[in-house]
């Protein structure tokens, strides 16, 4: 769940680094795993939505 959790964190933010408040996120859901069943739907949709502005030019 952390590798999908780190990729998803890093598509969220595809051109660039992940920003320090995603990596906030992350680090908490590795502290306190029941974080992640929030984190990892949240950064889903966050990738989705900003490879598809990419995908479709």
């Amino acid at each position: 769940m952390y590798v999908v959790l780190f990729m998803l964190a890093k598509y969220a933010n595809y051109p660039f680094e992940i920003s320090i408040t995603d990596g906030f996120i992350v680090a908490a859901s590795i502290l306190f795993p029941p974080v992640a069943l929030i984190s990892v739907p949240f950064f889903y949709y966050r990738s989705m939505k900003g490879l598809n502005k990419i995908l479709r030019d």
